[in-house]
């Protein structure tokens, strides 16, 4: 294999990494023994500028290529976005859940009802025949329709957010050609 790029990052399927590289997870480096890798990566991903410098920690992270995409840009760098998330009423688009039931009645026959017997939805015609000083009718009653909206349910547990994934090692050469500019 010939050498690779200096801070050239890939994929090892070995349990350690092999000569000359090193795991992509976020160690700290004496810029003194590795100043040509701090070179090209400064303190992008971490290290304090004057005596460390950090790796990429790719733990728990997918990368991403850096730019702008979709209306969104991706900075060199920038480490985002979360293990688990509880979604709220508010994360959801506005809808409503309808709720319609009918009550149909049977057909009414010619006979009125009465308190013991209010016949084919008949409102009892004796003793009430006023009410509130208004005369009560012996009209058959209509079908009762009805509507409403379900209240919210839910108890806003959070839940995993992650991608189906297989763990390997990313590792970062430590070593190698340094890289020129187009």
């Amino acid at each position: 294999m010939d050498q690779p790029y200096l801070g050239e990052i890939t994929i090892f399927a070995g349990n350690f990494p092999p000569l000359g590289w090193r795991f992509c997870d976020g160690q700290l480096l004496a810029i003194s023994e590795n100043d040509a890798l701090f070179a090209l990566i400064g303190t992008t991903y971490g290290g304090d500028g004057v005596t460390t410098f950090a790796l990429p920690d790719l733990r728990g992270r997918v990368p991403i290529h850096q730019g702008s995409y979709a209306g969104r840009t991706f900075i060199l760098g920038q480490s985002s976005g979360s293990e688990s998330v509880t979604l709220l009423t508010n994360n959801l688009p506005m809808h409503n859940h309808g709720v319609n039931g009918d009550i149909s009645f049977k057909t009414r026959s010619d006979s009125a009802g009465n308190f013991a017997s209010p016949d084919d939805h008949y409102i009892a015609q004796a003793p009430l025949k006023k009410f509130f000083g208004r005369t009560v009718t012996t009209d058959k009653m209509a079908p009762l329709t009805c509507s409403g909206i379900i209240g919210p349910a839910g108890n806003s547990m959070p839940h995993d957010n992650m991608q189906p994934y297989l763990a390997l090692h990313f590792i970062i050469a430590e070593y190698g050609v340094f890289p020129s500019r187009n």
